[in-house]
């Protein structure tokens, strides 16, 4: 019997039975071979549950909460926050089966604690541009920037704005205006994927690890799957889902069927209806920024999100069909950053050195060619790029290039690293280092 099969019934038994959709003799019924346990857990969060006097039924937030805090381990630091791990003591000891022991302690801090409160382990950061809301089941709550976020948080963005959620892996995943998620299970060592619901709107996702099977994101319609590191967009509205890859690979499930995208392709689903295969990414109109010369860059979009590169090798795509290669680029040809979707607008393109002298950076869209210096003795430099969108074709128009404080780019750029995406960047800066010729050294804290 695996354990993963184990939680995963036991983790749908409490939902269903804690809710009161059905009862728990029904569950040892269906899964006879887990009875004992089961039968041992479930009596647990009844008895808790029914000990319970000014407390309503557990909401589904704290469902998950509790499979997590019988499952997790601490979440990794990350740099914008500090970790908060609280301290449990329990001065007399309780006489039940160790397993349901460790139920009823977990179960008693997400019973008896404010909704809201601190959690034994957040899933995920959040970066805010405009307005976002949580929900406790109850009412819509406006979420602060840098606000931790727990398993079976419920989000939505208002018409105007833009979020992104940050997991202790480096992926990210990026909410359009109008969109509205739940956070199912943030991923924390346990070898549990992270898992999204997607309810509405559009999600830019960025899956950091080479295992892709570490994620999922479900809709009403799929279950989309990456391969391994990939970059996707995933859109719900009028009665169906589209998903775009434009990097890497992802596996699109349907009751039924499966569909393996490749770049370029856009596979819609309808529930109860077969998958569509359509190659619709116009790519020729976007526009490149291509960089040569010891340079890292990263481009900031009209919304305030960022994709690029810090010259200590973190690599990051938040701006919804953006990609961009490392600071080493291909072949150390030089990074690039391609903008496949442009929105009308002012970008900001943000410059910093990962070396000694020179640069140049060329900025094309269709036909058009524009060509940025960067000095040898600018530490950092910035331009802004005025884009302009038209039904057939996007132009780009170079402004304002200028010498800035590496302190205002890291200010623009808002980022969150995990000890994960750290580790990842000191690899891609030996990588860079080791292609120049240059000694290796762990990343400079920024």
């Amino acid at each position: 019997m695996s354990a993963t099969d184990f939680e995963s019934v036991l983790d749908h038994c409490l939902d269903e039975v804690l809710n009161g959709r059905r009862t728990f003799e029904s569950c040892l019924a269906d899964w006879p071979q887990y009875a004992d346990r089961l039968e041992a857990s479930l009596r647990t969060a009844m008895a808790v549950r029914a000990s319970a006097t000014s407390e309503a039924s557990p909401v589904s937030a704290r469902r998950a909460e509790f499979m997590a805090a019988v499952h997790t381990t601490p979440q990794q630091s990350r740099r914008r926050w500090g970790l908060r791990t609280p301290r449990l003591s329990f001065p007399t000891p309780v006489l039940l089966a160790p397993a349901a022991l460790v139920a009823t302690v977990a179960l008693l801090i997400v019973l008896f604690r404010p909704f809201g409160s601190t959690s034994t382990a957040e899933a995920a950061t959040l970066t805010t541009f405009g307005t976002v809301e949580r929900t406790d089941g109850n009412a819509w709550q406006v979420v602060p920037d840098d606000a931790a976020l727990h398993d079976g948080d419920r989000l939505r963005t208002s018409a105007d704005s833009s979020a992104v959620l940050t997991f202790s892996d480096g992926s990210t995943v990026t909410l359009d205006p109008g969109t509205e998620i739940v956070l199912e299970r943030g991923y924390r060592g346990t070898g549990k994927p992270i898992q999204l619901r997607q309810l509405a709107g559009r999600v830019w996702t960025n899956v950091a690890t080479a295992d892709g099977s570490a994620f999922r994101l479900q809709t009403a319609d799929v279950t989309v799957v990456p391969t391994a590191a990939a970059s996707f967009e995933t859109t719900v509205g009028d009665g169906e889902t589209a998903v775009n890859a434009p990097e890497g690979n992802v596996e699109v499930q349907a009751p039924g069927e499966r569909m393996l995208s490749a770049p370029g392709d856009v596979i819609r689903a309808r529930l109860g209806q077969r998958l569509v295969r359509l190659n619709a990414l116009a790519v020729d109109r976007g526009f490149t920024v291509h960089l040569s010369g010891p340079l890292a860059a990263s481009l900031v979009s009209p919304r305030g999100l960022a994709t690029g590169a810090t010259p200590d090798g973190f690599v990051f795509r938040q701006i919804p069909a953006t990609l961009t290669t490392d600071p080493g680029g291909v072949e150390g040809d030089g990074q690039r950053i391609m903008v496949l979707a442009p929105v009308e607008g002012t970008y900001t393109l943000l410059l910093r050195r990962t070396g000694d002298g020179a640069g140049t950076v060329l900025v094309r869209a269709g036909a058009s060619e524009q060509r940025i210096e960067v000095p040898a003795i600018a530490p950092a430099y910035m331009a802004r790029l005025r884009v302009t969108v038209s039904a057939s074709t996007v132009s780009v128009q170079v402004e304002g290039a200028q010498s800035v404080l590496p302190a205002r780019i890291e200010r623009a750029e808002r980022l969150v690293l995990s000890d994960t995406a750290r580790h990842h960047a000191a690899e891609v800066l030996k990588r860079l280092r080791d292609r120049r010729g240059q000694p290796g050294a762990t990343p400079a804290g920024r």
